[in-house]
């Protein structure tokens, strides 16, 4: 999973001409090179010269991986999926860089880990963003089903909840030749 989602895959870095990587200033003296694709606040969303994701906030660097500290991340959920899809594309054909870079952003892991936090503020706009990016997942499917039946969720997040998880147990049903999808 780590490398699917966290890392862009060598052949797509290998397309990408050495011009494009910038210095990025992370403090007065620490600074990497990589590629500025979108903000949010005060967040810088980027891509290191290795194909990691990271964000640039307020004179740190984080690095997106499985083992790290989500949280700095959830800022992207705050801003319209579209709109985030849609800036990031700009930015990658102003740069002239392969388009496909946004697939490999690693909004699962994002919308995994806010969904699993018991915030409703979180939990909501995760779920919000599963109308961009329909994952095949049985464990956003459970997730789902959690906050459908949770006490710390609001009406609102549960029937959000609801919603989606129908949404995304039909489209697995209508892809399964028996019409039968196991969530359990």
């Amino acid at each position: 999973m780590e490398k699917k989602f966290n890392k862009l895959p060598d052949v797509l870095m290998q397309s990408i001409s050495a011009d494009k990587w910038e210095e990025l200033l992370v403090n007065p003296i620490f600074k990497i090179n990589g590629i500025e694709l979108v903000r949010v606040g005060d967040i810088k969303v980027c891509i290191s010269h290795e194909g990691k994701w990271c964000f640039i906030v307020k004179e740190k660097i984080y690095y997106l991986t499985l083992e790290s500290n989500i949280t700095p991340f959830f800022p992207c959920l705050e801003v319209d999926c579209k709109d985030f899809y849609k800036i990031t594309l700009n930015t990658l054909r102003s740069k002239q860089m392969p388009l496909i870079i946004i697939k490999y952003f690693p909004i699962y892991i994002i919308i995994n880990v806010a969904m699993e936090m018991t915030s409703d503020y979180w939990t909501k706009l995760s779920i919000a963003w599963l109308e961009c990016y329909q994952f095949d997942s049985v464990h956003i499917l459970l997730l789902l089903k959690e906050i459908m039946s949770s006490n710390w969720a609001s009406q609102k997040t549960r029937h959000l909840a609801k919603s989606s998880y129908y949404k995304l147990y039909n489209m697995r049903k209508s892809e399964n030749d028996n019409g039968e999808v196991s969530v359990y």
